[in-house]
């Protein structure tokens, strides 16, 4: 769960550039356990919704345009999974802010460890 956090808000630091807030929330409900990952970046434009997880896809590039791997949503996504969750994203329309939404059985957790 860590890495999974881990990624997002490294993802999140990335896309907010100079300054910005970053927020963790945590809330159990019923048998599931969700993370919230908040950001005020610039969001993430309809557009690329629904390429983000896929692997290979990226948006960001270093100072000398050498583009990132386009593998830690892949990650993310492919883990969740992996544990029985869903990762979806809310809002997101440039210049808003994105928030990351992991959904986890709590069962399914205990089991894994």
């Amino acid at each position: 769960i860590l890495s999974i956090i881990n990624n997002l808000v490294a993802n999140a630091v990335e896309a907010i550039q100079d300054t910005g807030t970053i927020t963790i929330c945590i809330d159990k409900q019923h048998e599931w356990v969700e993370f919230y990952i908040y950001d005020d970046g610039p969001g993430i434009s309809d557009k690329y919704r629904e390429l983000i997880f896929k692997p290979g896809f990226t948006t960001k590039y270093d100072h000398l345009g050498k583009p990132s791997t386009g593998i830690g949503l892949t990650y993310v996504k492919e883990t969740v999974e992996k544990l029985n969750g869903e990762v979806t994203i809310q809002r997101g329309s440039e210049g808003t802010g994105s928030v990351f939404t992991i959904r986890l059985p709590i069962d399914h957790l205990v089991e894994k460890g």
